[in-house]
Formats: C-alpha cells, structure tokens, sequence
C-alpha cells in the first residue's frame, strides 16, 4: 500500500490550529479551490480545483484531533480511491501543534464487496 505523509509543527495549540483543517473557508486556502466538509461521520466530502473534483466520505472525527475521510475522483482518470488522515497533537512546549496529514492508497480489491462506485458517489453526494 503506497503512503505519503506529512508532518508540520506549526504554531498555537490544538485548538487554534483545528479551524485550519476542518474548516471549508480555511480548508480552501491550502487543500482546493472549493471544499465542502460537514464534520459527521457519514458526512459527504467535496473538493473542486485545477486537478478535478473529488467526493468522498468523512469516516472519523475526533474534534480537535482527528478527521479521517474516504475519497474518490469524480472521473475515474482523475486519480486513485485514497483515505486521508489529519491529526494534530500538542508539541512538547505547549504553543506549537504537530500536523500529520497521511494519505494512503485504498487496495482497491476490498472495494469489491462495497457498493457500486456509482452507489459511493451517490452517498457522498447526499
């Protein structure tokens, strides 16, 4: 399974940095031109910018902490089935937050037993 993964210190703590990764008018500034998150479990995901559009579904929130998110391309050329991780954790000294976003490519052969893609994008689109 291919992983790539970033890791950021950057400065405040947890709680001031949270806005910056779950929610959509900061999430524009850094992930895409246009992002829509609601942070629920089961909650669609949508990003639109210069490399297509992208749904998904929000698969964990631990607030503060945590997003987790299942996506997909809209158009099957656009690019591979991925899950994302954000996680933020307070730095040693208390005014810094590390930021892990992980990115993992989703063996596409467990989809098998999932619904149709169409059925997928249908619920990320609800």
């Amino acid at each position: 399974m291919s992983t790539v993964e970033v890791v950021e210190t950057l400065d405040g703590s947890p709680a001031e940095v949270w806005p910056m990764v779950s929610e959509p008018e900061l999430l524009q500034e850094w992930l895409d031109d246009e992002v829509e998150l609601t942070l629920e479990v089961g909650a669609p995901v949508r990003t639109r910018g210069e490399h297509g559009v992208r749904v998904g579904v929000v698969d964990e929130v631990e607030f503060g902490r945590r997003l987790a998110f299942t996506w997909v391309p809209a158009a099957p050329d656009e690019g591979p089935v991925t899950t994302v991780e954000v996680e933020l954790e307070a730095g040693d000294d208390g005014e810094h937050t590390v930021l892990r976003i992980t990115e993992r490519l989703v063996d596409t052969s467990v989809l098998l037993g999932l619904p149709a893609r169409g059925d997928f994008l249908a619920l990320a689109g609800r």
